[in-house]
């Protein structure tokens, strides 16, 4: 009689090839069909199905995460705008996602896909049998302000609300606050005088950033006396007119007097 071996993995329909005669490795989570068959030259045939389950035991399992292909230390998970994959060891053994275990991600209670903004996580990993649950924070992120250029700090009086402006390359989302300041009192900026400047920039991924400046208005003496050469010369020619009329009217007043 001549016995035979095979090992089916049922949950994706793959024969296994054995690592020595007769040892089969188990190595994934799922139902696997072990077929035992005996057979003589005369054409005996009997055959044996057992069928095996495997799960794992989440015990010391532990967690890896990446950010891109790079191994990132889960105490200092920081906001970058890419999205945390994470990994799942037992026993120094690479467990595989879908397969060995399934897995749900949380934020404050909501069930959502991807582990992406700054905030509090809970995963779930899950089979059968058991599941665990790990809690990580992705912290804040700071914002570069690198390449940051800030114009119009000086700017001449003209009775208009003055602002400053800067251009720098700042995330989606980001809200930019500026605030102006004459001894401690926010005012609005019209008059002539130096101003304390507050720029507060807050993004939910990004830990709030302030920056500081001033704003300088002033009177600009050449274009006040320019100005005020513009009023002389049209108040001139104003008058001029009055005058001329005045004396085309007294004009015809005398032109028709009797005589």
């Amino acid at each position: 009689k001549t016995l035979e071996n095979k090992v089916v993995y049922l949950n994706k329909n793959i024969e296994l090839a054995p690592v020595k005669e007769n040892c089969y490795e188990l190595n994934r989570v799922g139902e696997y069909a072990v077929i035992i068959t005996a057979f003589d030259e005369v054409g005996w045939k009997e055959e044996v199905k057992v069928s095996v389950n495997v799960v794992v035991n989440f015990n010391n399992a532990s967690f890896q995460f990446l950010n891109g292909y790079q191994v990132v230390n889960e105490q200092f998970l920081t906001y970058n705008g890419n999205i945390f994959e994470f990994e799942v060891y037992k026993d120094k053994n690479l467990l595989i996602k879908n397969e060995d275990y399934f897995y749900r991600i949380f934020k404050n209670d909501e069930e959502i896909k991807e582990i992406k903004d700054a905030g509090l996580y809970r995963i779930e990993i899950f089979n059968d049998k058991e599941s665990i649950s790990k809690n990580i924070k992705i912290n804040k992120g700071e914002f570069d302000l690198s390449a940051l250029d800030i114009e119009g700090r000086i700017q001449d009086y003209d009775g208009q609300i003055k602002n400053i402006n800067f251009s720098v390359s700042l995330p989606e989302r980001t809200t930019v606050i500026c605030r102006y300041f004459i001894n401690g009192i926010e005012v609005s900026p019209t008059e002539v005088g130096v101003y304390n400047v507050l720029i507060v920039l807050k993004n939910d991924n990004y830990n709030e950033r302030v920056i500081t400046t001033n704003l300088t208005i002033k009177l600009n003496v050449s274009k006040l006396n320019y100005n005020y050469f513009v009023l002389y010369l049209v108040s001139n020619i104003i008058l001029f007119i009055v005058v001329v009329i005045l004396l085309v009217i007294i004009f015809i007043r005398i032109k028709k007097a009797p005589k």
